[in-house]
């Protein structure tokens, strides 16, 4: 990812976690992240999209935000009865108003991009912090823990 290509999906992202989620973050340098004290389980979600520009876009959240997520989303107690498939719906729902909106704000709103259902899967710490020595990855701050934000577009 071009340098040039963070502080819009910074912004981006910022902007959709607090207005769709109601969830703030703050970007924050990876230099001041310590590693080790990743709390686990983390989860990936990624994105593929296709148009005049290819790629996918991904995220990774801390597993405890998933329930503040979905709760956030529709307006209800996060202690209430919660269904694991809702859950993963409301983030998968965020990545792609996540992934259209940077899309929008990196090539303007002329291009049509096909973006595919976002996929989901547990990762494991190792992989994790591989994540966060790439250049591309932008990095957030939240009250549950670190937010990690890469986009790969295709040459």
């Amino acid at each position: 990812m071009q340098l040039e290509t963070q502080q819009p999906m910074i912004d981006v992202f910022c902007r959709v976690m607090e207005s769709l989620a109601f969830y703030f973050v703050d970007p924050v340098d990876k230099a001041d992240v310590n590693m080790d004290s990743l709390d686990m389980p983390y989860r990936q979600l990624s994105m593929r999209f296709e148009g005049p520009h290819h790629g996918s876009l991904v995220m990774y959240i801390p597993q405890s935000m998933t329930p503040v997520i979905w709760a956030n989303m529709l307006g209800v107690d996060e202690s209430e009865a919660q269904d694991a498939e809702q859950q993963n719906d409301a983030i998968r729902e965020l990545l792609n108003v996540i992934c259209g909106q940077t899309l929008t704000e990196l090539w303007g709103t002329e291009p049509v991009f096909d973006l595919h259902v976002p996929q989901l899967q547990d990762l494991d710490q190792s992989s994790l912090i591989q994540t966060l020595t790439r250049p591309s990855t932008c990095c957030f701050s939240s009250d549950d823990g670190i937010i990690l934000l890469e986009i790969h577009v295709d040459e």
